[in-house]
């Protein structure tokens, strides 16, 4: 498995391949005019491994939490939660 690496200017949304978390935040950037950002798809369970601290150290875009969804800003910020994610992406 290998992971897809965040390109700064864009949005990266990382989630499963299920219209549940995910989703809502996939609507949010739709309403919010986001239409520059990568949706990286998982594959259930294993795709969310690569991402994980244990194999990305402090690169890791899941904040230590090893959850998802996890979206990254395009200036590289991470934020893991679907509460948090919609707060910080209705700001932006």
């Amino acid at each position: 498995m290998t992971t897809v690496a965040h390109a700064l200017g864009r949005w990266r949304l990382l989630y499963f391949n299920a219209p549940t978390r995910g989703e809502q935040i996939r609507v949010l950037f739709k309403l919010a005019g986001v239409n520059n950002y990568d949706d990286v798809r998982l594959d259930y369970p294993r795709g969310l491994d690569p991402y994980k601290s244990a194999a990305m150290g402090d690169e890791s875009p899941l904040c230590g939490t090893d959850m998802c969804p996890a979206v990254t800003s395009p200036e590289g910020k991470h934020v893991v939660e679907t509460a948090d994610i919609m707060r910080f992406i209705g700001k932006a």
